[in-house]
C-alpha cells in the first residue's frame, strides 16, 4: 500500500463524517511521523475539493488539540501517560504544530491558532515532561 492509498482511505472515512474516523486521523495527524507528510506532499501536488479540504481542516484542527493536551483521568496507568507525553515531545520537537498550521493554510478553511488565546491555551505546563512555558524562557 502506497502512502497515495492511505491518504485515498484516510479521506474516504473522513468522507463517512464518522466522529471516530475523525478522532483516529486527527490522532494520526498529531502523532505519526510520516502521516502528516505524505498528507503535505498530496497537497502539494494537487488541492482535494471544497468537502475534503474542510473534512482534513477538521482532523488536523483536532490534531493540533491532541499536541496541546494529556489525558488526565483517575485510573490512568503512569507508564501510559509517560509514554504519551514521549510521544508528544517527540512531535512538538519535530515541529508537528508549525507543519499542521502550514497545512491549514494551505487548505484554505480554517486559521491556525498562532495567536492570541490559542498560542495560551498551548503553553500550559507539562509535568511529566517537566517543561513549563517559564523553562521555555529560560533554557
Amino acid at each position: 500500500m502506497s502512502w497515495s492509498d492511505t491518504i485515498d482511505a484516510m479521506l474516504d472515512e473522513l468522507r463517512s463524517g464518522g466522529a471516530r474516523a475523525q478522532s483516529y486521523w486527527a490522532q494520526q495527524l498529531a502523532f505519526a511521523p510520516v502521516v502528516v507528510h505524505a498528507l503535505s506532499l498530496t497537497m502539494r501536488d494537487h488541492l482535494p475539493s471544497v468537502a475534503d479540504r474542510e473534512a482534513i481542516s477538521a482532523a488536523v484542527s483536532l490534531a493540533l488539540a491532541a499536541l496541546g493536551a494529556l489525558p488526565e483521568r483517575p485510573g490512568v496507568e503512569p507508564s501510559l501517560l509517560a509514554a504519551m507525553a514521549q510521544r508528544q515531545a517527540r512531535a512538538l520537537a519535530w515541529g508537528r504544530r508549525r507543519t499542521l498550521q502550514r497545512l491549514l493554510r494551505r487548505l484554505g478553511t480554517g486559521t491556525p491558532p498562532d495567536s492570541g488565546a490559542g498560542a495560551a491555551r498551548f503553553l500550559r505546563p507539562y509535568p511529566l515532561l517537566g517543561w513549563s512555558p517559564d523553562s521555555r524562557l529560560q533554557g
